[in-house]
């Protein structure tokens, strides 16, 4: 670990980072920013203050199979970015996976759950695009402290509901977050 905060930067370059341990770090276990297209794939990220892996700017990285617990953010991805998040296990952190800005993030197969406040959250302006679109066991409620919602069933769709909420842990109402096809 850092004491001043990040586990591994990268910035527009395209690294394979595989089969490690980030635990301990003051920031993130790792940032991806710029245009870097690396691939991060089974790591454990663990005790980490932030994020486990935050991803920025034009960022694409292929975020595969790993483990996120005990961080503030399993996943953080922001401005421009368009990561693919698959088959990971986000669980005990505070935020599992958080989308903001212009964000667009493609996600399957990644479980999200027993955060302290919520499995899955983005700000008004990103999408979230699922291929092939989770099973309804995937994502079918969020918590957010002791506040907990259960969708009805959407037709023809899984369901993806968030309770409305700033990272910050300010509440709002249950409402339905957009899927693209």
């Amino acid at each position: 670990p850092t004491q001043r905060g990040y586990g591994l930067w990268i910035e527009s370059s395209s690294p394979t980072v595989t089969n490690s341990t980030f635990r301990g770090n003051t920031h993130d276990g790792i940032t991806v920013n710029g245009n870097s297209t690396p691939i991060i794939q089974d790591n454990v990220f663990v005790d980490n203050r932030a994020s486990g892996v935050a991803v920025f700017g034009t960022a694409q990285p292929q975020i595969r199979n790993n483990v996120f617990e005990h961080t503030g953010f399993g996943i953080n991805v922001t401005e421009h970015a368009t990561p693919l998040i698959i088959g990971n296990r986000i669980t005990r952190n505070r935020n599992g996976i958080v989308v903001q800005e212009s964000a667009r993030p493609i996600c399957g197969k990644t479980r999200s759950k027993a955060t302290r406040k919520l499995g899955w959250w983005r700000s008004p302006n990103p999408s979230l695009t699922w291929e092939p679109p989770p099973p309804p066991a995937i994502i079918s409620s969020a918590t957010t402290d002791n506040t907990t919602s259960t969708p009805p069933p959407l037709a023809n769709r899984s369901p993806l509901w968030a309770i409305s909420s700033t990272p910050n842990g300010s509440q709002g109402k249950s409402r339905p977050l957009e899927q693209l096809s």
